[in-house]
């Protein structure tokens, strides 16, 4: 009886009553840690993940991908770029801005 008291119920009373309730937490503020700084906060000169995963955040792009429907739809663009050719095959993307 002795032991089975002192390897089964001696845990599971001890585990038992040292289990509470943790504090709920009602804020909602959102704190993301790196363990490096950002080299740069220019997005066309990241070269390390931290600055790039920042610039993404400081950045907003002119278009994004609507993966429902798998087309591109215009962000800071109000719609899909204009594509066109000049003679020598050079392409230029035209964008009209909100």
């Amino acid at each position: 009886m002795k032991k089975l008291f002192r390897h089964i119920l001696l845990p599971f009373l001890l585990f038992a009553f040292a289990c509470e309730q943790a504090p709920i937490n009602k804020s909602t503020k959102v704190i993301i840690r790196e363990k490096t700084d950002a080299s740069t906060l220019n997005p066309v000169a990241a070269s390390d993940p931290v600055s790039a995963y920042t610039g993404m955040h400081l950045f907003q792009t002119l278009t994004n991908i609507d993966y429902k429907t798998e087309k591109t739809v215009g962000l800071l663009a109000t719609s899909p770029p204009k594509i066109t050719y000049d003679s020598s095959g050079t392409m230029m993307a035209q964008f009209e801005l909100r």
